[in-house]
């Protein structure tokens, strides 16, 4: 009984886990409920039974389901973000949210779940309705690095989560204290050379992790990578000289370097910036090849209707060409993506792949 039980459990989750998300909400009932009657049913016979019947419901609803795609959206969106308010994924998510509640004439919210790199968030995000409702603001970390640089990482995102839109490239700086002698990335090597172990270069990202030990490696260097609880501690330091140099996402650092309180180096972009005219990029410092770029992307959970998916990527790309919107993204050092949904999911496997083999070349192992 116990082997026929388990077998029931991997039928659940197989096939009727799907349809209780899809479903559930329509019959505003909780999917916990939805489950309970397959659950309870262990025989062979029964398995087989209530797959037919929930099927059959399914159908049934059909009708109802086909009339809330076409009437999609008329209420709440919650957009989910896996950082802190005031963040550059914040800031994007309520940028898209704003333009979205204009143009559809119903609220969106934003609900920030930051911590454990984003895995608090996109967890809790996959249990959520697949109806359009509820979105996930995502990041390279989220999406790229998560999947291959934690071993129980507790969601899959190409399997959990269906891609809406490909948003933004960001653009990473290296930065020093502007306090600091260093002057150019060539002054950096040198003086991690000149003095092995002595320099600490700060990060409060696994994205900055991975990025910043490729660099160290691809240079030769002898200095220590710090990381840091978050990317705005790591910043503190690095403004106090408590860190010798940082890699910086634009989106948080812009206002630091024009300031003065902190210099950049080097952009990590495969070109100049135009919000950063005179500094140049990692290639003309002598690192052919290297491109730490972060993004942004906008998901919904797997199962979403492709009629409603369809319909929140062209909203999106028509609000990533409005003006006020072009200005606010790239005068923080980020560069406009706007591409159909099979596109984004192709980007996301490529750039998996790529951040799997810069962990491999850093030597940096699953934690």
């Amino acid at each position: 009984m116990q082997v026929l039980c388990k077998r029931d459990d991997d039928m659940v989750a197989r096939n009727i886990a799907p349809l209780a998300r899809a479903h559930a909400p329509l019959f505003n009932v909780p999917i916990s409920e939805y489950l309970m009657t397959a659950q309870s049913l262990v025989s062979p016979s029964r398995r087989e039974l209530c797959i037919h019947l929930l099927a059959a419901s399914a159908l049934a609803c059909a009708p109802a389901l086909a009339l809330a795609q076409a009437d999609y959206p008329n209420r709440v969106i919650r957009i989910v973000v896996p950082n802190a308010a005031g963040t550059t994924s914040d800031t994007f998510a309520r940028t898209i949210g704003d333009e979205l509640s204009k143009r559809w004439k119903v609220p969106v919210i934003i609900d920030n779940r930051a911590g454990a790199e984003g895995r608090i968030a996109a967890r809790y995000f996959i249990t959520t309705p697949p109806d359009g409702y509820t979105l996930f603001l995502g990041t390279t970390s989220t999406h790229a690095i998560n999947p291959v640089m934690v071993r129980n990482n507790g969601y899959d995102p190409i399997k959990d989560m269906k891609t809406i839109a490909l948003m933004t490239h960001n653009t990473m700086a290296l930065c020093v204290p502007v306090s600091s002698p260093i002057k150019s990335v060539a002054d950096l090597v040198a003086a991690s050379r000149a003095a092995p172990g002595k320099l600490n270069l700060a990060g409060g990202s696994s994205f900055a992790a991975i990025g910043t030990q490729a660099f160290m490696s691809q240079a030769q260097m002898q200095a220590t990578y710090v990381p840091y609880k978050s990317t705005a501690a790591a910043l503190q330091d690095l403004i106090g000289a408590h860190a010798d140099a940082m890699f910086v996402d634009l989106g948080n650092g812009m206002s630091q370097i024009r300031a003065g309180t902190i210099r950049a180096l080097a952009t990590t972009a495969a070109h100049r910036q135009k919000s950063l005219p005179d500094v140049p990029s990692m290639e003309e410092s002598g690192f052919p090849g290297f491109q730490m770029t972060s993004w942004s992307i906008l998901s919904a959970p797997a199962g979403l209707p492709p009629a409603v998916a369809d319909k929140l990527n062209a909203e999106v790309r028509l609000i990533l060409a409005v003006p006020d919107v072009v200005r606010l993204f790239t005068g923080n050092g980020s560069e406009i993506v706007s591409s159909p949904r099979v596109e984004a999911d192709d980007f996301v496997k490529a750039e998996t792949k790529r951040w799997s083999d810069m962990m491999v070349r850093s030597g940096i192992k699953p934690e």
